[in-house]
């Protein structure tokens, strides 16, 4: 049971972790508004499964310290969810409705050109792409090294 329980925890942090930190990486190196309006309709599927991924993501892991009998006896492992909470409040309800806005302004443009306003829209999704950056990479470096 433990190995299913960590088998459908990497593959769900893997799931969560294609659009929350993947695509807007992406996006800067978007050229085109063809390519970039491309970009978005992907970015709205994917959401989707961001969402399912942190969800499944969050039960395996608890799953994990059931299955283990650790419980919540690891301080590495309660900064961890600790660190997930914030992360799934910000990947799950924050950005997302930032990148909509931005992504159906993109959608409905009708120019040829990417909008100027465009970057200036994606500024003030920036600082929070960054912090769901190094959460992630706190969290996978807690779950690898396991510190405390």
């Amino acid at each position: 049971m433990l190995h299913f329980f960590i088998i459908t925890h990497i593959l769900s942090a893997i799931i969560l972790i294609i659009p929350t930190v993947i695509i807007p990486l992406l996006v800067k190196y978007i050229k085109t508004l063809p390519n970039l309006k491309r970009l978005f309709k992907i970015s709205n599927l994917l959401s989707r499964f961001s969402k399912l991924g942190g969800i499944i993501l969050f039960v395996s892991g608890f799953g994990i310290m059931w299955a283990a009998k650790i419980g919540f006896s690891q301080m590495w492992l309660n900064v961890s969810i600790i660190l997930v909470v914030i992360l799934e409040i910000i990947a799950a309800l924050i950005a997302p409705k930032k990148m909509k806005s931005i992504g159906n302004y993109i959608l409905a443009y009708q120019g040829r050109e990417i909008p100027k306003e465009f970057n200036e829209m994606m500024k003030e999704i920036t600082p929070y792409n960054g912090i769901i950056h190094l959460i992630t990479i706190a969290i996978m470096l807690l779950m690898i090294f396991k510190p405390f």
